[in-house]
């Protein structure tokens, strides 16, 4: 097959995704010739067995430049090495990753840590195994002029929410925080793109929309910004994004997600360590062609990976502090009974990969 009939598959696979689907269980025959990185760059020799193990990651979006780290991991050999074949799936507009796991249609799956524990808490056997965003990434945001600067200041005010009940959740505690108390601040929940809302002064604040991706889409459509960090208020410092399991498919095969946890890791450590490279042999790979909300470059790569840095530790690895803590929070708040245990619902792989 010549290189233009190459790129004619490349992108007629990507367009399947706009659909709501993306498989790319191909995407590794396609573009990576043999011997094209240098060996400073961490590109490991091809020692795939003859029939590799598929592994399908559910991405919580479109592919963006926070799942850089897993295709490096493909792309520099590294789950190959590990006798693995990576099949990413997106999960589509409004479904959730951790359904897929479910419905047996993914082995692996983006989702937040409250939404772990709101998944065990409907019985759905979901484990978190790793931490990819150990930070929140949604704050209070108000136009850069308005004279919202705390949650006292929402008295009278129409705050527009993204219809999550985390989101919820996160501004009844900001509310219920100020002294002498609870403002009477109206909630809306938006059935439409909530940016808009507060775009064309229907909303006075918004809360739904990450602070990166999000606030970077309103200022482009001209609207400055001020951020107001819900963590100031008693929300605690829960996981934007983690990799979650499905608990039976965990204890039947734990040593493949340990190897697949031990390619994806260096996938980050290499994006990490070559952001520039990194974005130009992911860009050059054909991964994000096709839309242009599929993008990767050094810009958004540098924007992303201090948030997806540890405090402490590998990357990946997870507090159980932290699961306590967002655990309390979402029980006080009536969202996940008081029974669960949040022990349950997490597995640290970034620990044991460093134990290997």
């Amino acid at each position: 097959m010549g290189e233009k009939e190459r790129g004619n598959v490349r992108r007629a696979a990507l367009v399947l995704a706009g659909c709501g689907a993306l498989f790319l269980a191909a995407w590794v025959l396609l573009i990576r010739p043999a011997g094209d990185a240098p060996d400073d760059l961490g590109a490991t020799p091809d020692r795939t067995p003859a029939t590799p193990a598929k592994i399908r990651i559910a991405l919580d979006e479109y592919p963006n430049a926070w799942h850089a780290f897993i295709f490096a991991a493909e792309e520099m050999g590294f789950l190959r090495e590990q006798g693995v074949a990576l099949e990413p799936v997106v999960a589509g507009a409004g479904r959730d990753p951790l359904r897929m796991l479910d419905e047996g249609k993914a082995d692996l799956a983006l989702a937040s840590q409250p939404d772990v524990l709101l998944a065990r808490n409907e019985g759905r056997p979901v484990v978190s195994v790793a931490a990819i965003v150990p930070r929140p990434l949604v704050y209070l945001m108000v136009p850069k002029d308005s004279p919202i600067h705390a949650p006292a200041h929402l008295a009278g005010r129409t705050v527009v929410l993204s219809g999550s009940p985390v989101h919820e959740a996160m501004l009844g505690t900001m509310l219920d925080s100020v002294p002498g108390g609870r403002p009477a601040a109206e909630m809306v929940t938006a059935e439409v793109p909530v940016a808009g809302m507060l775009l064309d002064g229907r909303a006075d604040a918004l809360l739904g929309p990450d602070i990166v991706d999000g606030k970077e889409r309103l200022e482009q459509a001209g609207l400055e910004l001020r951020l107001i960090e819900p963590m100031l208020y008693g929300v605690p410092f829960y996981y934007e994004k983690v990799l979650a399991a499905e608990e039976r498919a965990l204890a039947e095969n734990r040593d493949l997600f340990g190897r697949v946890w031990t390619a994806l890791a260096r996938g980050f450590e290499y994006v990490e360590q070559h952001p520039a490279e990194a974005a130009r042999r992911l860009a050059g790979a054909g991964v994000f062609d096709g839309n242009p909300a599929w993008t990767v470059s050094l810009e958004q790569l540098d924007e992303r990976l201090p948030f997806m840095r540890a405090d402490a530790g590998p990357f990946g690895v997870q507090d159980g502090k932290a699961w306590k803590e967002t655990e309390k929070w979402l029980a006080g708040r009536a969202l996940i009974d008081p029974s669960l245990n949040a022990d349950d619902a997490f597995l640290d792989l970034a620990a044991e990969d460093g134990d290997r």
